[in-house]
């Protein structure tokens, strides 16, 4: 069953991430208010922050991670503030069809440096991904067994690992600086 969920976990995140700008070069999003539906976007080199709660995860990318203490919506709250200090979701909430209530961790990439206004198309995710979280009631488990718990860091820490390969994949150039 692990198996079938972390393949699941590629697949939807392959389509899930949003466009990443590693080398300062200008790259395609998706915005609301463009004519044309798309817009140009510029970030910086070391342009993200990967917010969890995922101890795997913060090891593993320790430059690169905001630490969260608490549950999986903890950090999507995080991420909700974020997003209203002008950070961009460069990777969706939801990524890997995982279920906030079903893991206790998540990890979300969003834009390392925040923008002078809100990005309309992040605050749209963030806040219909916590009506899903209030919807779907309080975490399924009480306590975890070791090795489940283990195998939740795995998935978790695996959706990150494509976000980032896809980053080196995607840009090349300075992205194995930041990646690794």
């Amino acid at each position: 069953m692990c198996c079938r969920i972390v393949f699941s976990v590629f697949v939807w995140l392959e389509v899930s991430i949003a466009t990443l700008c590693v080398c300062g070069r200008k790259v395609q999003t998706k915005g609301d208010h463009a004519a044309n539906g798309w817009e140009a976007m510029s970030l910086s080199s070391h342009c993200y922050i990967i917010v969890t709660n995922n101890p795997e995860v913060a090891t593993r990318w320790a430059h690169a991670s905001e630490w969260v203490d608490g549950g999986a919506r903890s950090v999507l709250v995080r991420v909700r503030g974020l997003v209203h200090l002008g950070h961009r979701l460069l990777t969706h909430p939801l990524a890997g069809s995982v279920k906030p209530n079903e893991s206790p961790y998540r990890s979300v990439i969003v834009s390392q440096h925040p923008d002078a206004t809100i990005d309309l198309d992040s605050l749209r995710i963030i806040e219909g991904v916590l009506s899903v979280v209030e919807k779907l009631g309080p975490p399924r488990f009480r306590a975890i067994p070791p090795h489940v718990d283990a195998d939740f860091q795995l998935i978790d820490c695996t959706l990150m690992e494509s976000a980032v390969e896809s980053l080196r994949a995607q840009y090349g150039c300075g992205a194995y600086k930041i990646c690794t």
